[in-house]
């Protein structure tokens, strides 16, 4: 049931107009779909802690994480594409920032990476700044290839900025796209044959302008 609701939420925010959705609307919704996934992290936690007959299973946990992260994501995409601010509170924040270290499931972490570049660029305070660079370069070592090749176009969305360009320095966020840049070579390398033609070309597109973006902040630093 939760995961037919996240996915018609999700199409209603894909499609309907913001004048039907109207103002205050989409804003509630995301933090009806935050209090959500707060609410299954907790079902988790606690089945872990003591499994019953009627615990929930993980792979409806996951089916239902990636549900509401989705739906979570579209609220904050719409909310941008409309140019509208949409507030997230600091737990809401929080777990973001968590199921982008520890999605049961790349689809999850795809997500979450893909809210946390919606509002990066949006944050103004140092910790703020530092909170979302930690966090995105925490996810350019991801098993997942798809979720190196978001986190890394999340950067280029956020880092472009010349106002992130201390935290860029501070978080030795070069060094860093470096390393990945040589990692997604000798991975795409050794793993190409196994994986999906679209991914294959998605991720190559990537590290080029990995490479051009590395070129343009050597030489803007």
């Amino acid at each position: 049931m939760r995961i037919r609701v996240c996915n018609a939420i999700n199409n209603l925010l894909l499609s309907v107009s913001w004048e039907v959705l109207g103002e205050e609307v989409v804003p509630q919704i995301f933090r009806n779909l935050s209090a959500l996934y707060g609410n299954l992290n907790r079902e988790v936690e606690a089945a872990s802690a003591a499994p019953t007959d009627f615990s929930l299973e993980s792979s409806a946990a996951n089916d239902i994480e990636v549900a509401v992260t989705a739906a979570m994501l579209s609220a904050l995409r719409r909310s941008t594409a409309e140019n509208r601010q949409l507030a997230v509170s600091a737990e809401d924040a929080q777990l973001i920032l968590n199921c982008a270290a520890q999605g049961r499931s790349p689809e999850s972490r795809l997500n979450a990476i893909g809210m946390i570049g919606c509002v990066g660029k949006r944050c103004s305070s140092a910790a703020e700044k530092e909170a979302v660079g930690r966090a995105l370069v925490s996810r350019l070592d991801d098993s997942s290839l798809e979720v190196v090749a978001e986190t890394l176009n999340a950067i280029f969305d956020v880092y472009d900025d010349e106002e992130f360009d201390n935290t860029f320095c501070a978080l030795n966020f070069l060094s860093a796209l470096e390393r990945t840049s040589s990692a997604l070579k000798a991975k795409l390398k050794a793993e190409q044959k196994q994986l999906d033609r679209a991914l294959v070309a998605h991720v190559k597109e990537t590290r080029l302008n990995l490479l051009r973006f590395i070129k343009y902040k050597k030489k803007h630093l």
